[in-house]
């Protein structure tokens, strides 16, 4: 007759699997020093909204700051690298987006850093369309409106960096359309924003939470958003989808990920898991998400993100190829 009680493998297996998880009372490494987290754009960029929420609950919940460093430049990868250089002490994160997880695998040939092996995620946010703004002095309404505008001239088109969605998206849609147009990369999405204001490019790529008060304000005019449904903060702008553009580039999303070394121990990625789903799922950080335009206050687990990173992984790179973007 089996013993009415779990073996005494099974048990150590439990109590171990308790350990990590943080306990009222218990002694937090996490509430004894701030926070650094390194965002690899300069202020002004739609993640800054996201890092500001989240540190208002940390200083909450750990009574510790959230500190907050821009560093911006080569895609991204200058932040990355930085973080993967820091001590493995869980007190330096990554708020990365897709581009810098998945782009750069295929834009720079000797990349310092991979994905899978070198980061954890930690939380998801997002993702969010991809919006084709232009100016509301070009008359055009719609993307077909658009087309016939375009069509007659070389047009330049800005993005918020080389070889991001952004730029993989307008690359794809100016070829699917037959357009001249020429692409202009800048550092970050704000600048970009503000040429697209005063009509110094003809067209640009944004996301919601940074295109549309302006588009409310009158002041840029949006033609076509990515992915497979209309965006929940824009929803009267068409998908590219419905405007009969199936392929596989009009369906990206931009999202970003808090990411740490996969080197901390696994404790310490329990404890920042933990807070970090906390002070995402408050109250206040999701109100201040949807206010911003963000397509839902929800933010993923390290298992979605990890999904997401790997479906990307799957269909980015080879677009990047096919689209001839060149490797750095």
């Amino acid at each position: 007759m089996k013993p009415a009680f779990p073996s005494r493998r099974r048990a150590m297996g439990a109590l171990a699997a308790l350990a990590l998880l943080p306990r009222a009372g218990s002694a937090n490494t996490l509430h004894q020093r701030p926070l650094r987290v390194v965002f690899p754009y300069p202020p002004g960029s739609p993640g800054d909204v996201v890092l500001r929420a989240v540190a208002m609950r940390w200083q909450a919940q750990t009574g510790q700051p959230l500190l907050v460093e821009h560093r911006s430049g080569a895609s991204g990868t200058l932040g990355a690298e930085a973080v993967l250089q820091s001590a493995p002490d869980g007190h330096t994160l990554l708020f990365a987006t897709s581009d810098i997880l998945v782009n750069n695998t295929a834009l720079f040939r000797n990349l310092r850093y991979d994905a899978r092996r070198d980061f954890k995620p930690l939380a998801q946010v997002g993702p969010v369309p991809l919006v084709l703004a232009v100016p509301v002095h070009l008359q055009a309404d719609d993307l077909v409106a658009f087309t016939a505008w375009a069509s007659a001239r070389t047009i330049a088109y800005g993005s918020w960096g080389e070889g991001s969605h952004a730029h993989i998206v307008g690359e794809a849609l100016m070829r699917r359309l037959g357009l001249r147009a020429v692409h202009v990369p800048y550092r970050g999405l704000a600048p970009m924003l503000q040429d697209l204001i005063g009509a110094q490019i003809n067209a640009g790529f944004g996301v919601p939470p940074s295109v549309a008060p302006l588009v409310a304000g009158g002041r840029l005019r949006a033609l076509a958003v990515t992915g497979e449904a209309r965006s929940v903060a824009m929803p009267g702008v068409p998908t590219l989808l419905e405007s009969g553009y199936p392929e596989p580039a009009f369906r990206l999303r931009q999202w970003a990920a808090f990411m740490a070394r996969s080197s901390v121990p696994q404790g310490l990625l329990t404890q920042l898991e933990f807070e970090l789903a906390a002070a995402l799922a408050h109250e206040n950080t999701r109100t201040v998400l949807l206010s911003a335009g963000f397509e839902s206050a929800r933010a993923a687990g390290p298992a979605q993100a990890q999904a997401l990173i790997d479906s990307d992984l799957a269909v980015v790179p080879a677009l990047i190829r096919e689209l001839g973007v060149l490797p750095q």
